[in-house]
């Protein structure tokens, strides 16, 4: 069983990146317009540092904690 804390954060990870999936189409149309909801204002604005944090390449290595750590960042950053 993972902590709480995996689990918010995996949460969090989750309903951003679906969030962004709900608009992913209408952006390069102009047909989103920012200020209308504040969720997915910071999901289209988070959405190429989430896209970036699942990229690895294969020589690099990164443990369970510094993963969590690394994710739980993201969500603390200023949008």
């Amino acid at each position: 069983m993972y902590p709480s804390s995996h689990t918010t954060i995996a949460n969090q990870f989750r309903a951003m990146v679906s969030n962004y999936l709900q608009v992913k189409e209408l952006l390069p149309l102009g047909g989103y317009q920012p200020g209308q909801d504040p969720e997915l204002d910071r999901a289209v604005s988070l959405y190429p540092l989430l896209k970036n944090y699942l990229v690895q390449a294969v020589d690099e290595q990164s443990d369970y904690v510094t993963s969590l750590t690394s994710l739980a960042q993201l969500f603390q950053s200023p949008q």
